[in-house]
């Protein structure tokens, strides 16, 4: 497994991402270094253009488990998926119980779960949701 500090430093990432005369497995194999270093959207940079839709798809399945919203949706539109609705409420059903209700609000939001997505949002500010209600309709005389 790559270690953050045994990387490639940034001049040399960029060589191997743009060079011409880089091969395909050279940019494979920097995108799975960066992979193992915890690096996904570096890691997918390289996948990207290098046509690992393998090793595109082995991050679609680290991020559900490690409830990586941004990069699972990401990761999909490289691959060109939308995501699924049930994906994405697995996702947030999984962030709940790891605590991170954030990327659970997201989860539901990015699922058409607008409703689910505020109640959590709610719970974690403290407020509630009616109060959010009024708030936005005060002084322009609807309630």
């Amino acid at each position: 497994m790559a270690k953050k500090n045994e990387l490639p430093p940034f001049v040399k990432k960029r060589k191997i991402m743009f060079g011409e005369k880089v091969a395909d497995r050279q940019r494979i194999q920097a995108g799975v270094e960066f992979m193992e270093a915890g690096r996904y959207d570096d890691a997918l940079e390289f996948f990207v253009r290098s046509d690992a839709e393998e090793y595109v798809r082995e991050i679609v399945e680290i991020a559900l488990k490690e409830c990586n919203v941004p990069v699972f949706l990401r990761a999909k539109v490289v691959l060109n998926e939308k995501p699924e609705k049930a994906e994405l409420e697995e996702i947030a059903d999984r962030a709940l119980e790891m605590d991170s209700p954030a990327m659970a609000a997201v989860a539901l939001q990015k699922a058409g779960l607008h409703e689910k997505a505020k109640e959590i949002r709610s719970e974690v500010t403290g407020e509630s949701v009616d109060a959010e209600e009024e708030e936005s309709t005060e002084g322009d005389g609807t309630k």
